[in-house]
């Protein structure tokens, strides 16, 4: 179950889960689908907004992980498109060591990387 503001905040996933994973860097998927999928999730792989937009649609995934560098599209207009459809799905956002975080662009979390998984 997914959590809710008020609620304690923290998202824990469960084996089995949908895990959507937008990237634009076809080797950052086949690093962390394979560790997630090890961990019993099932990762879902989009690269465009469009493509990641009708996954959410299909699969109904329970968080969204961004590697925002590498995307092609505007993170914020993809987390105001969720908003605007009513969509409450958690979305963390993979960042480079150096980036600065903007909290206002919608994501609940954001990580740096490199990490090890």
């Amino acid at each position: 179950p997914r959590s809710r503001p008020g609620e304690g905040g923290i998202h824990q996933l469960t084996s089995g889960q949908i895990i959507l994973l937008l990237e634009g860097r076809k080797p950052v998927a086949k690093r962390l689908s394979p560790v997630l999928n090890g961990q019993g999730h099932n990762v879902v792989v989009a690269h465009t907004r469009k493509g990641a937009l009708t996954q959410v649609q299909e699969v109904h995934p329970e968080v969204i992980v961004m590697d925002s560098p590498s995307l092609r599209f505007s993170c914020r207009r993809f987390c105001c498109a969720l908003r605007d459809a009513g969509l409450d799905i958690p979305v963390l956002m993979l960042l480079p060591e150096e980036a600065k975080i903007d909290r206002s662009v919608g994501a609940r979390g954001h990580l740096r990387y490199p990490f090890s998984p």
